[in-house]
């Protein structure tokens, strides 16, 4: 689904104009010899976006992502939650109506998710509860 990979997208283009607005207010403040908590704060949370900005960017380059299936165990509106092999639930925000529509109880999904970051990237219907 391309909506998520646009959710990916832009949560990466935040990430960049946060590292470049802690980099500038990191610049102010060491030119007008501020008080040091200020360096350090806006230090620290420069490289918490540049961070995380780089594992944005490696997962939308190297598309390398990690299978997780699992069954439908509640729908919520236009939330999913997902009951994984490892008995962990897992929510899922459906973007659009239309979207939500596909998804039964005790479908069988299969989740494509990010595998630095844990973003959901796709899912996949795998089986439907009617054929039982």
């Amino acid at each position: 689904m391309k909506k998520y990979e646009r959710s990916l997208k832009s949560q990466l283009l935040f990430s960049i104009i946060s590292s470049l607005l802690c980099a500038i207010q990191l610049i102010i403040n060491f030119l007008d010899h501020r008080p040091k908590i200020f360096i350090i704060t806006f230090s620290s949370v420069l490289v918490i976006f540049a961070v995380l900005a780089i594992l944005i960017s490696l997962d939308l380059i190297l598309k390398d992502a990690l299978i997780v299936k699992g069954k439908i165990a509640k729908i919520d509106g236009r939330t999913i939650s997902v009951l994984k092999a490892n008995g962990k639930i897992r929510k899922v925000r459906i973007p659009t109506d239309t979207e939500l529509e596909l998804y039964k109880m005790d479908q069988e999904l299969e989740l494509i998710i990010s595998r630095r970051t844990g973003i959901l990237n796709e899912i996949n219907t795998l089986g439907n509860p009617d054929n039982h």
